[in-house]
């Protein structure tokens, strides 16, 4: 997660930079006002791109993060399920799993009448 994050601090410096960059250049370069104001347009436009390509990736990594955190949550509750039910056959009493939207029970619970 801390290269991803160092990732994006580079990018964002780097238009960052670039359009200072630009902007410095522009102004002490001598040119007519229609010249200036339309290199300024062709560089906002160029920016407007660029932050419209990155924002279309991010909404795409969030998207396979979120696939990969739910595939992985899945994993997890079914080992700890079946972790359970395993104990459950060694050990004593009844366990009770929660599996998705409903209770699971695992084991069967003494019947307080049948232990004579």
């Amino acid at each position: 997660m801390g290269k991803s994050s160092g990732n994006g601090k580079l990018f964002f410096g780097a238009v960052v930079g670039g359009l200072v960059g630009a902007a410095a250049a522009m102004l002490l370069t001598p040119k007519t006002g229609r010249q200036m104001r339309k290199e300024i347009l062709e560089s906002l436009d160029d920016a407007r791109e660029t932050l419209r390509d990155r924002s279309g990736e991010m909404g795409r990594f969030a998207g396979n993060l979120k696939e990969a955190a739910t595939e992985k949550w899945i994993d997890i509750r079914d080992t700890a399920t079946e972790s359970l039910k395993k104990s459950k056959g060694e050990g004593s009493g009844a366990a009770e799993v929660k599996s998705g939207k409903e209770w699971v029970e695992i084991g069967t619970k003494s019947d307080p009448a049948s232990s004579d």
